[in-house]
């Protein structure tokens, strides 16, 4: 992995289009896999990066000049990974699918995911759900 001195920094917080391109080809296949392994849904994956790569460039001006670029920027895909894991807690036809996909995996032989990693996602998947029936009941008893 490429590591960007501080002028590839400089260059982003002025909007040098050629920098982010730079930016933009080095990470994005990373963080498409990543988003992919995680949420379980090409599109809903492929859409993740994009608005992180999207957040990030609207918020160039705020770069940190002592942390790497790469830090920053997966700081913001995890940000928007968790937000798509909401949405989806909160979406029953996505959450039923993400089940299934999760679900498909566990039984295959050659496993997508080490043991801990699945159960790791597992995990917060399942911690969002419980979130969002603890909501849906509070809503409820507040009415």
């Amino acid at each position: 992995m490429e590591s960007y001195s501080g002028s590839m920094t400089e260059r982003l917080m002025e909007g040098d289009q050629e920098a982010f391109m730079e930016l933009f080809d080095e990470y994005y296949g990373q963080f498409s896999q990543f988003a992919l392994q995680t949420l379980k849904s090409t599109a809903i994956a492929e859409a993740t990066v994009e608005e992180t790569f999207d957040i990030f460039l609207d918020q160039r001006a705020s770069l940190d000049l002592s942390r790497s670029l790469e830090d920053q920027l997966f700081e913001v895909l995890v940000k928007q990974v968790l937000k798509a894991l909401r949405k989806i807690s909160a979406d029953p036809k996505l959450k039923e699918e993400i089940w299934k996909c999760i679900k498909k995996i566990q039984h295959q032989e050659n496993e997508i995911f080490p043991p801990v990693e699945r159960n790791s996602l597992l995990k917060v998947i399942h911690n969002n759900f419980l979130q969002q029936q603890l909501l849906n009941e509070l809503a409820t008893t507040r009415r």
